[in-house]
């Protein structure tokens, strides 16, 4: 009990810890991803229905006040069903539970799509389209369907269960970690084999989650909290690492007892540190180009904008020139214009009929005016005009009858044109820009004309430019306050991230400013880097399982040699090895082969005839029983023993000597093997012989006998002057299916006996 409530609390601290703190690591859309879904599995695994508690009150915790039932929820069912579906349903009660193979791999992954499927059709099916719609704001992804909103969860945990939790779990299982209900009997590997599997394991894992955190990092991958970045981060790197690390683990685990591990794991290392120097030069070289000309491109941008703003001022000056010529060369004379109203009014009338054709040709022009002096103060005329849209058609000037249609003011002075400072006129209700320009005759000072520009035209103006994807640009006034941007909420994070700025002065007292953001600019050079990485996630992949295929190929001749020299360990000196071997192998499987051939004579072979001697004999038939096993069911095997016993041999070697037994028992042997040719001869004890009859000798079996009755009556020989004859009694047993190789040899062995009778009394007779 005491174990069960230190796991609950161990459980709930460590989820706790990693949903808390795992924004600080890596910048994911909150509302759309759980990083933490990793985690929950392997402690399911781990402990059980108890972690499972544990790690629904760590969501709690870790989001107090911004939880409820169905997070809570999905958390527990995270936790409980691996263990339940693992212990309950995948394991295999003859095989241990947590070994490290292909089958578990397997199985982890089953539980993992299990799992997810799960927890994702809980949150997902639930919710509501205002809801989704919520996650997915200023989004390009709209799911239209909660099965389609499952679909994207539970692609994306997946992929984070996968990648996070594999390594994990197989790490665990690496340095033997005890599971909660651990099997018995865990396979034992050799020493060597686990510092193997450690060794790969802890390298592969902390070889791509170091790659996902420098691509997090370097903001190479920028932008992860927005849903779009996420997702194609999700869909080309994230899958891409688990594709790779499923195929590295799954070759690891096949071969972990071979050399082609080894193999492996330094093509893999030699390609890892190959692409990454690449990568790095790559980087390095793009960065630097990019960054030299960045600042050079945003100046000329700069110079194309301020000439594009410029135009519409000096528009406005050479329309108010022109205003100006016009109305000194059309003036008769200053007295005139003073003291005759009449004329006064005419020239008023046609100035402004004049100037409403000159200022419609003016960009951004919402007013022209004409002011003069008189004795009793100033008269002129203000026409003004207020457009909605400045894309769309201009209305037609109005003369403006209001009071402040005289609010421009008159020195004495002599009066200089210039072109305004933005400024708010509470006439018009907006800003704007004038330009006013002196009326002289006859070198003295008659009056004024002048436009207004619309500031909101300048704004539309702005609106129209664009600086890379996510770039803005600025009006600023003399004193740097902001007049106009036209993406704040891009300048606001201007200070936060990394950027490039320029600007450069207008003639009104205005300074335009543009500025880029790094990620912008360097994106081609990010593209190319992350396409550049799936690149090199599936070579590995194609790189590993071509040089496993090359590895079984190049190394094929080693591995049958090695399982030779398992035969020869075995006792096994029938073996076959390679003919064609080259090189150094080519050396060692002739040592081999010579090595077999004199322990095949210092093992298997009688000294004194050559034949097999008594250990070939138990190997054979111990190889028969296996094949009666096998074959023996469907009636496939079919065989004969013959058992031979050579007669007179003691009177042999108590009258001549043993030198003249040992030529019987060479005379006799020689004699077995040229009639039973087809057969293997085993030399079994002093005077005892034994022949399997298979195939060609067991079919013609009957012709065989008679033929070897014949060749004693003719096989003799002589010593110390006495012709001695070579005798020997055979028997044979044939095998019925339901016979083992000692009821075979029972048969013929009781066949010899009655034929060694029976020669025998035809000698007596």
């Amino acid at each position: 009990m005491k174990q069960k409530l230190w796991h609950l609390a161990l459980a709930a601290l460590l989820y706790y810890i990693v949903a808390s703190y795992s924004k600080f690591i890596f910048v994911v859309p909150g509302a759309y991803v759980e990083l933490t879904s990793f985690l929950p599995p392997v402690l399911g695994l781990m402990w059980g229905p108890v972690s499972a508690i544990g790690v629904a009150a760590g969501e709690f915790f870790a989001r107090y006040g911004n939880t409820g039932f169905r997070e809570m929820g999905a958390a527990f069912l995270a936790a409980y069903i691996p263990y339940r579906v693992w212990h309950f349903v995948l394991l295999d009660k003859e095989k241990p539970a947590f070994a490290f193979n292909r089958t578990t791999l397997k199985k982890f992954i089953l539980v993992l799509l299990l799992t997810t499927v799960t927890v994702a059709a809980f949150l997902g099916l639930p919710m509501t389209a205002s809801e989704r719609a919520q996650i997915f704001a200023g989004s390009d992804m709209a799911p239209g369907s909660a099965l389609e909103f499952v679909g994207i969860l539970f692609l994306n945990d997946f992929n984070l269960a996968l990648f996070f939790g594999m390594p994990i779990f197989f790490i665990l299982i690496c340095y033997r970690y005890p599971f909660y209900m651990p099997m018995e009997d865990h396979v034992v590997l050799s020493e060597h084999t686990y510092e193997t599997n450690r060794l790969a394991v802890v390298m592969l894992t902390f070889f791509f989650f170091g790659l996902f955190a420098l691509l997090d990092a370097s903001g190479i991958i920028y932008n992860l909290d927005q849903v779009d970045t996420w997702a194609r981060f999700n869909g080309e790197i994230l899958t891409g690492m688990n594709l790779t690390l499923i195929a590295l683990f799954y070759m690891l685990m096949k071969y972990r007892h071979s050399l082609m591990t080894h193999l492996m794991l330094m093509e893999l290392a030699t390609l890892f540190i190959v692409a990454f120097m690449l990568g790095s030069i790559s980087f390095m070289a793009l960065s630097r180009a990019i960054d030299e000309h960045v600042t050079n491109d945003l100046q000329k941008m700069s110079v194309i904008y301020r000439e594009r703003l410029a135009r519409t001022f000096n528009d406005t000056i050479m329309a108010v020139t022109s205003m100006s010529q016009l109305a000194v060369n059309e003036l008769e004379s200053r007295e005139r214009l003073a003291g005759d109203e009449a004329y006064r009014q005419a020239y008023l009338d046609s100035m402004r009929r004049s100037f409403s054709a000159i200022a419609g040709n003016s960009p951004g022009s919402i007013g022209f005016y004409m002011l003069l002096p008189t004795e009793g103060g100033k008269t002129g005329f203000l026409c003004t005009r207020s457009p909605k849209n400045w894309g769309a058609k201009l209305p037609p000037f109005a003369l403006y009858e209001g009071e402040d249609q005289n609010r421009y003011h008159l020195p004495e002075e002599k009066y200089l044109a210039k072109l305004s400072e933005p400024y708010w006129d509470k006439t018009a209700g907006r800003y704007m820009i004038s330009y006013v320009a002196p009326l002289q005759k006859d070198g003295k000072f008659v009056g004024i004309v002048g436009i207004d520009i619309d500031f909101a035209y300048i704004i539309h103006e702005i609106e129209r430019m664009s600086v890379y994807e996510h770039g803005f640009v600025r009006l600023l006034d003399k004193n740097g306050g902001v007049l106009y941007v036209n993406q704040p909420d891009l300048a606001a994070a201007l200070n936060k991230v990394g950027f490039y700025e320029t600007e450069t002065y207008l003639s009104t007292g205005i300074w335009l400013t543009i500025a880029a953001f790094a990620d912008d600019i360097f994106a081609d050079r990010d593209n190319m880097l992350i396409h550049f990485v799936v690149g090199v996630l599936f070579i590995v992949i194609a790189v590993s399982v071509f040089s496993v295929w090359l590895a079984r190929k190049g190394i094929h001749p080693l591995m049958v040699i090695t399982g030779a020299a398992r035969k020869i360990a075995a006792g096994d000196l029938d073996v076959q090895l390679p003919t064609e071997s080259k090189y150094e192998l080519g050396v060692l499987v002739n040592s081999i082969q010579e090595m077999v051939s004199k322990l095949e004579v210092y093992v298997y072979r009688d000294k004194l005839t050559g034949l097999r001697n008594a250990a070939a004999y138990m190997r054979e038939t111990a190889e028969l029983d296996r094949r009666r096993e096998m074959d023996g069911r469907e009636g496939n095997l079919h065989y004969g023993i013959v058992v031979f016993d050579l007669n007179y041999l003691k009177r042999t070697n108590d009258t001549y000597g043993h030198e003249a037994g040992n030529e019987l028992i060479r005379r006799a042997s020689r004699t077995i093997c040229k009639v039973f040719a087809h057969s293997p001869v085993f030399r079994i004890g002093g005077d005892e012989f034994v022949a399997i009859l298979e195939h060609h000798d067991y079919e013609h079996r009957d012709e065989l006998f008679a033929a070897f009755d014949q060749k004693l009556t003719e096989e003799s020989f002589e010593i110390e002057g006495t012709i001695l004859p070579v005798s020997v009694a055979r028997g044979l047993g044939l095998y019925q299916p339901g016979m083992d190789y000692a009821s075979v040899f029972r048969q013929a062995d009781d066949a010899m006996y009655q034929h060694k009778t029976a020669l025998k009394a035809h000698r007596q007779d």
